[in-house]
């Protein structure tokens, strides 16, 4: 069965350490973490288009650093709430 054209939203497969899946229920795309290293996916949370990387695929459900809740997330989120407050977009 051929998978769909379409950004992948990629989930590790549990008890395989190296295999993740398309979470669309209509996609049957499953592949290697060595292949999708540094190709776009969708975040498991909101949607928004992000680049695998080595951090994003030790996690089952990589997400943007809006959606993960890291020092890293946490800075981006202020430093967008202060740009918001300031009118700036």
């Amino acid at each position: 069965m051929p998978t769909l054209q379409h950004i992948h939203t990629y989930r590790k497969i549990r008890g395989r350490k190296k295999l993740y899946k398309c979470l669309d229920k209509y996609c049957t795309h499953v592949a290697e973490k060595a292949l999708i290293l540094g190709k776009a996916s969708k975040c498991c949370k909101c949607g928004e288009e992000i680049t695998l990387t080595s951090e994003l695929l030790q996690l089952a459900e990589p997400a943007c650093i809006n959606c993960r809740d890291t020092k890293e997330g946490r800075l981006k989120k202020r430093m967008d709430e202060i740009m918001n407050n300031l009118g700036v977009k």
